[in-house]
């Protein structure tokens, strides 16, 4: 894995554990992050998670699209 992959990767999982924290106010738990799968019904933050999601894709294609320029 690229080095920046890993760096956007690391990124995604601060923000969706921040997400959590934030929506919980307890300790954190990364698989509760996901949209849709912390037991409740869809909100804000699912919306939010589901933002962060669709960056970090972005972000991967990005980096992939750049490798294929070179």
């Amino acid at each position: 894995m690229d080095m920046k992959a890993a760096k956007i990767t690391l990124i995604l999982l601060t923000a969706a554990a921040a997400v959590i924290f934030v929506k919980a106010g307890r300790a954190v738990d990364l698989r509760r992050t996901l949209p849709f799968c912390d037991g409740e019904p869809p909100n804000k933050y699912h919306l939010g998670a589901i933002a962060i999601l669709l960056i970090w894709l972005w972000g991967m294609a990005r980096l992939r699209r750049k490798d294929e320029d070179d």
